[in-house]
């Protein structure tokens, strides 16, 4: 069975989740219609904490043609709370 990239970034997801546990992050994985405006695109990962700004990351499998137009998509868009 080939190994998916939703799998890839819920075990990120889960790791960065066991690192933090006790910093209060909030790590979410493959969540549709969090950027405002667009609700099929979803980050690969979303790490929020109180009032910072998310961290988002974006995640692709070799050759990853389209990484870099997909960060570049998202770059100044905005979250939805």
């Amino acid at each position: 069975m080939a190994f998916e990239e939703g799998q890839l970034n819920g075990r990120i997801a889960t790791l960065i989740r066991q690192q933090t546990a006790d910093l209060g992050w909030h790590v979410q994985e493959e969540s549709k219609g969090q950027i405002r405006g667009d609700k099929l695109k979803k980050p690969d990962i979303v790490i929020r904490r109180g009032f910072y700004p998310p961290v988002v990351i974006e995640n692709e499998y070799e050759p990853g043609r389209t990484l870099a137009g997909d960060c570049l998509s998202r770059l100044g868009r905005t979250l939805e709370p």
